[in-house]
């Protein structure tokens, strides 16, 4: 919900999708125009709210490397696509080629051993995904949608280990 706020004097109406009831209560205050779903992200069922091209735009932002699975990755993006009318936009999407390297700087920069950063670790998800992951599928699909990718702005620090996806 954190790019909500650039969006709420620009359109008629937001969605927020959130796990954290806390967060969406710090959101209550400050996004007027905003329909809250509470969900559990896991569950796809959350988009079932939502009829058919029913937003023109959706953004999603850093949340496909806590999919547990690829099934999951491509349930969401099927009710991604199906209840947007324009565009979906996927913000930092984990790069699987990269995956070493991002996994091996991540714990070169916490200062731990493989074996720390292994149990630190084993209960968080972590997915990366080939480019080629999402073109196949898409294209299986959605034969009609444009899907262009993108690379990470290099203001971050992690964007070398990610890439954007944007499905028109």
């Amino acid at each position: 919900g954190a790019f909500l706020f650039f969006f709420q004097n620009k359109v008629k109406k937001l969605y927020s999708i959130e796990l954290s009831k806390p967060l969406i209560n710090f959101q209550k205050k400050y996004l007027n125009n905003t329909k809250f779903i509470s969900a559990n992200p896991y569950n796809v069922n959350f988009f079932k709210e939502l009829k058919d091209n029913e937003v023109d735009i959706t953004i999603a932002n850093s949340v496909f490397q806590y999919f547990l699975s690829e099934k999951y990755c491509k349930d969401v993006l099927t009710e991604m696509i199906r209840v947007t009318k324009k565009t979906v936009f996927i913000y930092d999407i984990k790069d699987k080629s990269k995956q070493k390297i991002f996994l091996d700087n991540a714990r070169k920069k916490q200062k731990l051993t493989l074996e720390e950063f292994k149990k630190k670790y084993k209960y968080t998800p972590q997915r990366f995904y080939y480019r080629s992951f999402f073109k196949k599928f898409l294209a299986l699909k959605f034969p009609n949608r444009k899907v262009k990718f993108f690379n990470l702005p290099g203001v971050q620090e992690d964007s070398k280990f990610g890439f954007c996806l944007k499905i028109t």
